[in-house]
């Protein structure tokens, strides 16, 4: 799945790019290792940004992002 040209995604859609599962990314936030924006009444969002930064680094764990998630 290719990156959304929006400024920000919902936890599923950012999940499916990263190739890990939703309850994954929602461990990542509670911890504290992804910022999300979170307003009121609203499900939380998480940045274009961060989700690119994510797959060039893979810095959040040693979980292999798989290739074909590229931004393009």
């Amino acid at each position: 799945m290719t990156l959304p040209r929006v400024s920000h995604v919902s936890i599923p859609t950012a999940a499916d790019i990263l190739g890990v599962h939703p309850v994954t990314l929602r461990r990542w936030i509670r911890l504290g290792k992804i910022p999300v924006l979170q307003l009121p009444g609203k499900q939380p969002r998480i940045s274009r940004a961060t989700i690119e930064r994510l797959l060039e680094n893979k810095s959040l764990t040693n979980v292999d992002i798989p290739a074909h998630h590229r931004i393009h």
